[in-house]
């Protein structure tokens, strides 16, 4: 008797103490929690793919009743669309108290943590018709685990969606995985999702977009000591389509994306690069493509500014983001003054190259551009002269290949009797423009390919080596356009 009541008030302690750790735990997860949400919302729209918005996304905690054990929580996740317009979504979630939360043991996870936490989503206004498509169901599990230090992982499961909207929009969604391993605050990341197929029908017109098997891997990280935001992301999508009449019009097949962006001191660069294994257009196959394209030093502050200004003038004319206002003479200076502020960083844009190879052939094309702010007395010069002065050094060069510029005419032309011919015809103008152009100084013609070297700066244009006036060289690509 004696050992069983001692054996009672061994467990009672241990149930005492048990119970005092998990509120212990209880408190320091809800310090972490709310710690995390305060100093990670900065970091949320880069983790899932807004690099150069400053604030796209904001997350807070609208709710939380603190239990011994478990916890009570409603997020609210709010969303920054185009024109500003903001999208909330409700987010529930029950958060079960560390050091062993009961269902992590009950799946043979004997580690101690934090918290564990199963959120879904809460039904509102902006989530209401995929519930609906659900007949009540959950159509978003979330089961994130948390560590002491304030690290963790999520697992994001989507269910399937089949629906219609009032307006003759259909959405067929096979449902999909998505997981983030995060460290303490967000300050940095790594995003995997996988999801088979999505497809988009507008049942009025009959026209689709097909996405299927799309897999993507995206990795942020944010240096504290010099405030530097690195991003670097992968996506590959199987099949891209088009269709129309259930027709596929344009089909990308094997799209793959790779890029990387960095930010310091509100300062952007960022490069990608898109790679097609095969482009087929109305059952034809086109070939495959490629293309770079990079950014750099792109004052964030001084664009946000000239984007608001432009708001702004839209706003006072009472139009929509889609309408061009009219500018008078003050809005042209508003968005100068803004657009010399955001040429002080020198930015450049560059797109080098994109790769056309059909079989036949294959063709380049490769422009950068670095910028410079214009001298002040600038400001209320015609456009072209502000274009002028604003452009430091541009660069330009290609390489067209006769033959397979041939076979893609000879693809893509309606009004031709027969390929062949097509063919032929394209050959025959293509050597016409070829010879015209070398005949000006402007390119250089051989065996088959037509390729050039242009490069502006100083108020001066190089063309394969020889220097020309801005005049001479506008002058003889006039003369081409009348022979």
């Amino acid at each position: 008797m004696k050992k069983s009541v001692k054996l009672v008030g061994l467990v009672l302690v241990l149930a005492v103490a048990y119970g005092a750790a998990s509120w212990y735990v209880g408190q320091r997860a809800q310090d972490v929690i709310e710690s995390a949400v305060q100093t990670g919302n900065q970091n949320l729209g880069r983790i899932f793919g807004a690099e150069a918005s400053t604030q796209p996304m904001q997350l807070s905690v609208s709710r939380y009743d603190r239990g011994l054990f478990s916890s009570h929580i409603i997020y609210s996740l709010k969303i920054v669309g185009q024109g500003g317009a903001v999208t909330e979504y409700l987010l529930g979630d029950r958060l079960e108290h560390g050091p062993f939360p009961l269902s992590a043991v009950r799946q043979g996870q004997f580690a101690p943590m934090l918290a564990l936490s199963r959120a879904s989503l809460v039904p509102n206004a902006a989530t209401q018709a995929w519930f609906d498509s659900h007949k009540g169901d959950k159509p978003l599990d979330i089961t994130t685990r948390v560590g002491f230090s304030g690290a963790g992982s999520t697992q994001a499961t989507f269910a399937p969606v089949e629906h219609t909207s009032p307006d003759g929009m259909q959405v067929s969604f096979a449902g999909g995985d998505m997981t983030i391993e995060f460290s303490s605050g967000l300050d940095s990341a790594t995003t995997r999702g996988s999801f088979p197929k999505l497809q988009v029908t507008n049942t009025t017109t009959d026209e689709s977009v097909l996405v299927d098997t799309m897999v993507f891997d995206k990795t942020y990280q944010f240096a504290a000591t010099d405030r530097n935001h690195v991003t670097q992301f992968k996506l590959n999508v199987q099949r891209l389509g088009l269709l129309a009449e259930k027709q596929e019009v344009l089909g990308l097949s094997d799209l793959s994306v790779t890029g990387n962006s960095s930010e310091q001191n509100n300062s952007f660069d960022g490069s990608a690069r898109y790679d097609i294994a095969s482009v087929a257009f109305s059952g034809k196959n086109l070939g495959k493509f490629a293309a770079g394209f990079q950014v750099g030093r792109l004052d964030l502050q001084a664009l946000g500014a000239l984007t608001r200004q432009y708001d702004d003038i839209l706003a006072e004319q009472g139009l929509s983001e889609d309408d061009v206002p009219q500018l008078d003479h003050n809005d042209l200076l508003r968005l100068r003054e803004h657009l010399f502020e955001a040429l002080k960083s020198r930015p450049s844009l560059g797109v080098d190259p994109v790769v056309w190879d059909n079989g036949d052939g294959q063709s380049q094309f490769s422009v950068k551009a670095d910028f410079v702010r214009p001298d002040i007395v600038y400001i209320d010069a015609p456009t072209e002269d502000i274009l002028m002065q604003a452009i430091g050094t541009l660069d330009l060069s290609f390489s067209l290949n006769k033959s397979m510029m041939a076979k893609a005419y000879s693809q893509l032309a309606e009004d031709e009797s027969s390929e062949a011919q097509a063919n032929a015809r394209a050959r025959m103008l293509f050597d016409v423009y070829a010879g015209r152009l070398q005949r000006a100084g402007l390119a250089a013609y051989a065996d088959g390919v037509l390729s050039s070297n242009i490069r502006y700066q100083d108020q001066q244009m190089v063309v394969n080596g020889q220097a020309l006036s801005v005049a001479e060289f506008l002058q003889r690509g006039s003369l081409l356009l009348l022979q």
